[in-house]
């Protein structure tokens, strides 16, 4: 399964490497279902960040993309190696940046929430590298789609379109997933919900943290330990404190 999931991802790899007329037609496709959505092919499709055989899966929706981020080395080097190169730094995405000290306030953010999770320490300041090193081999991060923009627009799940398109990359996420057992996969944000939401409902219920009410359920889907977060992950306006008593809750 492993060497299936990776001949598939090198393949992506290949006709972008190539800008080849499937990687077009799959960009352009991509920007007539979310029209006010950006996307970029300045930088490699994206699948996976992290070790894959990580027991905490959190599937988001697409990578994030800023012209300011394509001019640091540790962006570029992607771009100028091979495939081999790029899926060796795809597993070591946190050593790697931790090893630069690049900040990134996304995964501070949710080492918080894993902190709780996982019953650990609480650690109100911990700073990069630090928090990198702390999602060495605890968590996998995924992409539904694997292309880059700066932002994205709504997904509608109903539309026949969308779900044929989507459903290929979809196919490599489960693929990916189910390469090892896994304790958790988190599946976060509005648009991540109704696309998943469409093949199970979800019934959604509400925990406080101080002045924050998160939307969440925990579930059996499709044979994963899963908890659900209708918010972006891991919840826009919680503090650090909140974040980790969070993770504590939903454990």
């Amino acid at each position: 399964m492993r060497s299936e999931v990776k001949e598939e991802i090198r393949q992506f790899y290949k006709d972008w490497e190539q800008d080849s007329k499937a990687q077009k037609t799959r960009i352009e496709t991509l920007k007539q279902i979310f029209s006010d959505t950006k996307f970029t092919d300045k930088r490699p499709p994206t699948f996976f960040a992290g070790q894959l055989d990580a027991p905490i899966v959190i599937i988001g929706l697409n990578p994030g993309y800023s012209e300011k981020d394509v001019e640091n080395d540790w962006e570029l080097q992607q771009k100028n190696d091979s495939f081999e190169d790029y899926w060796n730094f795809s597993q070591k995405f946190f050593q790697r940046c931790a090893k630069r000290e690049k900040g990134m306030n996304y995964y501070s953010s949710f080492s918080k929430f894993i902190r709780g999770l996982n019953d650990d320490e609480y650690k109100e300041h911990a700073t990069c590298p630090n928090y990198l090193h702390y999602l060495e081999g605890k968590v996998l991060n995924i992409d539904l789609i694997p292309y880059h923009s700066t932002s994205i627009d709504s997904i509608d799940p109903s539309d026949s379109e969308t779900q044929e398109v989507l459903q290929i990359y979809e196919e490599i996420v489960r693929k990916i997933i189910n390469l090892h057992d896994r304790e958790k996969v988190i599946i976060t944000g509005k648009n991540n919900y109704k696309y998943w939401k469409s093949e199970k409902d979800f019934n959604l219920r509400k925990v406080g943290t101080y002045n924050k009410r998160i939307d969440y359920t925990k579930t059996e889907f499709k044979d994963w330990n899963t908890i659900v977060l209708k918010q972006f992950f891991p919840g826009v306006g919680l503090t650090t404190q909140e974040r980790y008593l969070l993770g504590q809750a939903l454990r």
